[in-house]
């Protein structure tokens, strides 16, 4: 053995050795190692898929600087989303795609992958029959809110506790048409849930379970806010000041570290699980309200 060799072995590979080497190799290796990784967390967390409640929703960042033109869509605006799809009983991620920031809500989750059997929770932006058709058809449990111009077609109506959280309970089917030219293909009966939340706002919940207790649906909507929390704690206690080959970069574009953030959802380096909680930021543990607060802040990405 050559002298000096275990001495040269030991000595510490410097950052930029790393960074060469990284920059050469392809990034494929690092996601095949992630959905082996996430398929080994789903198969220790396994469970009924019927008690599997996912909440879906998407945030976005500004970005600026060199190779951000694919997330381009206008002279002065230039943006990314990232659509995920969390579990809210793991405190997880489990999927998530970043797109342009002018990427509709719903076209992202048009490609999402859909677990048979699983409850499905969101908000307005994935107002579309034909997607709640596919679900449905997929054995899914889907809880949402009614968006105030659509109208149920009333077919029964069941009787409430009278506590005065639960207003009403009714069974009925949607529209026939979506719009002017398009025919509603989600033709199954659905239910119409109107609930007071504690400020006393009314919202209409609409779900396809119709045996469920109501207060159990209301529930289910207002375990929303924890993908609400998790974006949160992403953006404003994450702190990824710049990777190491990014270092002279930083203070050039702040902006790219939405981006960095963005990689870490999509990456699902985010562990809802072993993150410290945030002082001042309501856990899912805590009390909640069936719609976001009205002093909500807008989703901006931490510059600090």
């Amino acid at each position: 053995m050559p002298r000096g060799f275990i001495t040269s072995v030991a000595r510490p590979v410097s950052r930029s050795t790393l960074c060469d080497a990284n920059a050469r190799r392809s990034s494929e290796v690092f996601a095949g190692l992630f959905r082996e990784m996430v398929a080994r967390a789903g198969r220790g967390l396994r469970r009924s898929v019927s008690e599997a409640t996912y909440l879906i929703d998407a945030t976005g960042v500004r970005l600026s600087g060199a190779g951000c033109d694919w997330a381009r869509f206008s002279h002065q605006a230039c943006g990314a989303k990232v659509h995920v799809v969390y579990d809210a009983d793991a405190e997880r991620p489990i999927y998530a795609a970043v797109t342009p920031a002018n990427v509709n809500d719903i076209t992202a989750a048009k490609a999402m992958p859909i677990a048979a059997g699983a409850t499905y929770v969101f908000d307005l932006g994935y107002y579309d029959f034909g997607w709640w058709a596919a679900l449905d058809k997929a054995g899914c449990r889907i809880v949402t809110r009614f968006k105030s111009h659509t109208k149920l077609t009333v077919t029964s109506q069941q009787a409430v506790s009278g506590d005065g959280i639960v207003l009403f309970d009714r069974i009925g089917l949607l529209p026939a048409r979506m719009a002017a030219s398009r025919r509603n293909r989600f033709g199954d009966p659905v239910r119409e849930i109107t609930v007071r939340t504690q400020t006393g706002k009314v919202l209409r919940l609409l779900t396809n379970d119709l045996d469920a207790p109501a207060q159990e649906i209301a529930d289910l909507y207002k375990r929303r806010w924890a993908i609400e929390l998790f974006f949160r704690w992403v953006k404003q206690t994450l702190r990824i000041p710049a990777f190491p080959w990014q270092q002279r970069e930083r203070r050039a574009h702040p902006d790219r570290r939405g981006a960095h953030r963005l990689s870490i959802v999509a990456h699902g380096a985010g562990r809802p699980e072993t993150r410290p909680k945030p002082t001042g930021i309501r856990t899912p543990g805590a009390r909640q309200s069936y719609a976001s607060p009205k002093n909500r802040q807008p989703h901006k990405a931490a510059t600090s």
